[in-house]
């Protein structure tokens, strides 16, 4: 379980990006962060990452409260691939293991399991120029999820590809979440997921949380229903089209809710 409690977060210039933030997150849930830009929802990962603390209120994981520093069972994608260029793709992906004191053998084999979980078993060897756009941010969860943390945070990892590709990605993330399907009892592991993207937020998730503007809150907490592991034919439901309607209305709100206080 994470909680945020009361959360405000005010910056050292004065911004204050996140005020009376309070949220829930269920072990094995996939939910996604709505709202405007600039209302604070990369600052929610960062909060749930360990890479900071809350200016006052309470992160806590499993009702502890939560220290500064990264948390060793979480993978972070984020907006572009960030690989090194100089490596090939399997050598980028090893990188959390490397820094983790891993021994070679094991590292590249763990490494080699996640590129095939992603579908690049083939391209283990490439050097990152020679992957499309798509590729590389597979590339990037592969790293992400290599550790096989139980909590994987994503700051909009797919708003800078084409809808296709999108579209393609959006479906094989929850079949890497849901690695045998419907069956799966217990997912691989917890999602937070930050979009710009109604449609994106609604495909993937069980919940999507809109926040006002900045300084942003949650002002909206929508469960979506239907199945858990979504393809395309889900775009077309009704399940699909109500939640998207319902939260293009909340969205809209939220660029114009007044701050708390």
């Amino acid at each position: 379980m994470i909680e945020l409690k009361a959360v405000d977060r005010r910056y050292e210039t004065g911004l204050l990006a996140l005020q009376g933030v309070d949220l829930r997150i269920a072990p094995g849930e996939f939910v996604s962060l709505l709202g405007p830009s600039g209302c604070g929802k990369s600052s929610v990962l960062r909060l749930l990452a360990g890479l900071d603390l809350p200016s006052s209120g309470e992160v806590l994981r499993q009702g502890a409260a939560a220290t500064r520093g990264p948390v060793r069972d979480a993978g972070f994608v984020f907006q572009e691939p960030t690989l090194m260029p100089w490596a090939n793709v399997v050598t980028n992906v090893e990188l959390p293991l490397r820094l983790q004191g891993m021994a070679a053998e094991p590292r590249a084999a763990a490494a080699l399991a996640a590129l095939q979980r992603v579908g690049l078993g083939e391209f283990a060897e490439a050097m990152p120029r020679e992957l499309s756009g798509g590729m590389k941010m597979r590339a990037a969860i592969a790293r992400a999820l290599v550790t096989q943390p139980a909590l994987l945070l994503l700051d909009e990892p797919f708003a800078a590809l084409d809808e296709i590709t999108r579209f393609a990605l959006n479906e094989s993330l929850l079949s890497l979440w849901l690695p045998q399907g419907e069956k799966t009892k217990v997912p691989a592991f917890t999602g937070v997921f930050v979009t710009h993207s109604v449609f994106e937020a609604v495909f993937l998730s069980q919940r999507v949380l809109v926040m006002s503007a900045r300084p942003g809150r949650i002002i909206e907490d929508l469960r979506i229903e239907g199945p858990r592991l979504r393809d395309a034919s889900f775009r077309q439901s009704p399940v699909f089209v109500d939640a998207c309607a319902r939260l293009s209305t909340a969205l809209a709100r939220a660029a114009e809710e007044p701050a708390l206080g």
